[in-house]
């Protein structure tokens, strides 16, 4: 089942609840760094089991190094993501760099970067 998620219910802002049972039965999370992606903290962690092929699949869309990402309101700084929050936990989480052409209006990824990211969570 994919699940679209944009914090919204039938046109209202969506319950803390409903949130955590949408992103609890998930199993691969993808988007980019935000609030959204955050909910990865109601994942069910307890079906990860003892293997990393059983553990829920993060990737997140980060900005990189890139000068222009920040002259652009993308970021305040380099390597902003969840995984330094969340490495301990049994995530298999991925990142992808947003491309330079990104804005605080719009970002953008590499799609073969993505491909190559797909491939390897799977």
């Amino acid at each position: 089942e994919l699940y679209i998620f944009n914090g919204m219910d039938y046109g209202k802002p969506m319950s803390i609840l409903l949130q955590s049972h949408i992103f609890h039965k998930a199993t691969t999370i993808i988007g980019p760094h935000g609030s959204g992606l955050a909910n990865m903290i109601w994942l069910d962690l307890d079906r990860a089991g003892s293997t990393c092929a059983q553990r829920p699949k993060v990737l997140e869309f980060i900005a990189g190094s890139d000068p222009a990402l920040v002259k652009n309101g993308v970021t305040a700084g380099p390597f902003v993501g969840y995984h330094i929050l969340f490495r301990g936990l049994p995530i298999d989480f991925h990142n992808i760099l947003y491309t330079s052409n990104s804005t605080s209006a719009a970002t953008f990824i590499n799609l073969e970067a993505l491909d190559l990211a797909l491939d390897d969570m799977w």
